[in-house]
Formats: structure tokens, C-alpha cells, sequence
């Protein structure tokens, strides 16, 4: 009878495969993260001057806000 459930008594041989798949999950935290602010940072470039001002920013402020906003 075959079994194709991969199981082992050492651990440290699934280090590797741990530490990988931690990077990869942190990759696509990242890529989320960056995703957010942008298009925070998209939606608050489409307003005017004045319903930036009405909400208190300058335009200038625009990329640390969305950064900001997204935490």
C-alpha cells in the first residue's frame, strides 16, 4: 500500500521549506501593502485643491498620507 502523506520525525529537514514559504507569504504582504497605497494615493490625486484642503491636506502630502492611511 502506497502512502502519499509526507511525514518525517525531523523536523529540521521542513526548516527550509518553513523559511521559504515565510518569504513568500512576507512578498505578497508587501505587494498588498504597496497595491493599498496606491491606490489610496490614486483616489486622493483625483480630488481638487479645494476638497484637499477641505479635508486638510495639500497635494504635496498626498504619497505620506496614503502611506500613512494604509496602517
Amino acid at each position: 500500500m502506497s502512502d502519499s502523506t509526507f511525514v518525517t520525525t525531523r523536523p529540521e529537514l521542513l526548516r527550509p521549506a518553513r523559511r521559504a514559504l515565510r518569504g513568500v507569504v512576507a512578498f505578497f504582504d508587501t505587494f498588498d501593502t504597496a497595491i493599498r497605497v496606491a491606490r489610496r494615493y490614486e483616489s486622493l490625486n483625483r480630488l481638487s485643491d479645494a476638497e484637499l484642503a477641505r479635508r486638510g491636506l495639500d497635494r504635496a502630502d498626498l504619497a505620506r498620507t496614503a502611506w500613512s492611511e494604509s496602517f
